[in-house]
């Protein structure tokens, strides 16, 4: 139907990378020619910035400018233009071990959300984010500011564990 679906995980023991996992699903989402029609509905300066994310965005003449934005503010210029070219569905795992710039990212795309074609899903355990007071405090001000539905998974019992089992043969 015209949706593209990425992909990013944050990692636990691999160290913290910056904006983990929002980079490794803007890489997913800039497959194939969208590269080059990203960087068309971007100005230079978003471009630019976003290399350090994704270094197939490098302009062959890069844009000479003293004043970048932040990175923040390019990924979330950068995710809204990917829904204006079509429909994004970003599904981001992990998160609890995510660093304090995914999360400063994610505020900044989220007061955008509303008025795209750009769906982000948020994977994580409840009981280590909660253990992250930076995270948890950047979960809850979303939650508060941007009212997001939740859905709360749980594992499974060991009745369940037995019929998947059972069905999986």
């Amino acid at each position: 139907r015209g949706l593209s679906v990425v992909w990013g995980r944050a990692r636990e023991l691999t160290g913290i990378t910056p904006f983990m996992p929002l980079d490794q699903a803007l890489r997913a989402a800039c497959a194939g020619p969208r590269i080059e029609q990203l960087q068309a509905r971007l100005a230079p300066p978003f471009v630019e910035t976003l290399v350090g994310l994704e270094p197939r965005l490098r302009a062959k003449s890069p844009a000479h400018t003293a004043n970048l934005p932040s990175l923040e503010d390019a990924l979330a210029q950068g995710l809204c233009a990917l829904a204006d070219i079509a429909p994004h569905l970003f599904l981001l795992d992990d998160v609890q071990w995510a660093d304090a710039s995914f999360w400063d990212a994610i505020a900044k795309l989220a007061a955008q959300l509303e008025t795209r074609r750009l769906l982000v899903v948020l994977g994580y355990r409840g009981d280590d984010l909660r253990a992250d007071d930076a995270a948890w405090r950047a979960l809850r001000d979303l939650d508060r500011e941007s009212a997001p539905p939740r859905i709360e998974l749980t594992g499974l019992s060991e009745s369940e564990c037995a019929e998947l089992a059972g069905a999986l043969g």
